[in-house]
């Protein structure tokens, strides 16, 4: 893995510390990572959340689902990018 692609995964985690910390594995980085992936992208979950809204409710579910949905580009690359990580350390 190159500098550059490490550099940029630390940049990404920082990002998204609102969803992972250093202190978590490479599997429970990428667990949490997949979780929001299918957050962002269930549309069964979308529509529930866009109820909630509608409905006035502002709670941590609304919270991170809208992280989540900002976030979609970054937590994809941060994926793929660990994935490669794990490979190359195992």
């Amino acid at each position: 893995m190159t500098t550059e692609q490490l550099e940029k995964i630390k940049e990404l985690e920082s990002l998204l510390d609102y969803l992972i910390n250093p202190t978590m594995s490479i599997d429970e980085k990428l667990k949490a990572l997949n979780d929001s992936y299918w957050r962002s992208h269930n549309a069964g979950y979308s529509n529930y959340i866009a109820g909630q809204l509608m409905a006035g409710i502002e709670n941590d579910q609304t919270i991170k689902y809208d992280l989540d949905c900002k976030y979609q580009y970054e937590v994809e690359l941060l994926i793929d990018l660990l994935n490669k990580y794990k490979e190359e350390i195992n």
